[in-house]
């Protein structure tokens, strides 16, 4: 009947069952909410060029290092819509947009396809 007490084998199913739909829950929101925080990084790696000046290029790698014309070497992270590189030259910054990054000059980087 409805109203029968669960027996103990039926209560610990679902407690574990209710236990584990939360952590399974827990998981899905904690991957949707990197994706979208995380997107900005999602496409930034890889290798942008300064069509004035051919030599000139900033290399993203996926690990936080880069490399580049200028600074030759640091680490990298996006932070409030910025690409921001550490390296022992200082501190840039670059303003992203689409496949492209501006630097404090306003020059343009575009990224090269792969």
């Amino acid at each position: 009947s409805p109203s029968a007490p669960l027996r103990t084998g039926e209560m610990i199913a679902m407690k574990m069952f209710t236990k584990w739909s939360v952590v399974g829950i827990a998981i899905i929101l904690l991957f949707t909410v990197e994706g979208v925080a995380g997107c900005d990084t999602c496409t930034i790696y890889g290798r942008y060029v300064n069509p004035d000046l051919p030599e000139a290029f900033i290399k993203i790698e996926s690990d936080g290092t880069c490399i580049g014309w200028g600074f030759m070497a640091g680490r990298w992270k996006v932070s409030d819509g910025e690409l921001r590189i550490t390296s022992t030259c200082g501190l840039f910054t670059y303003a992203i947009q689409e496949n492209k990054l501006i630097d404090e000059n306003g020059d343009v980087w575009v990224k090269e396809d792969m």
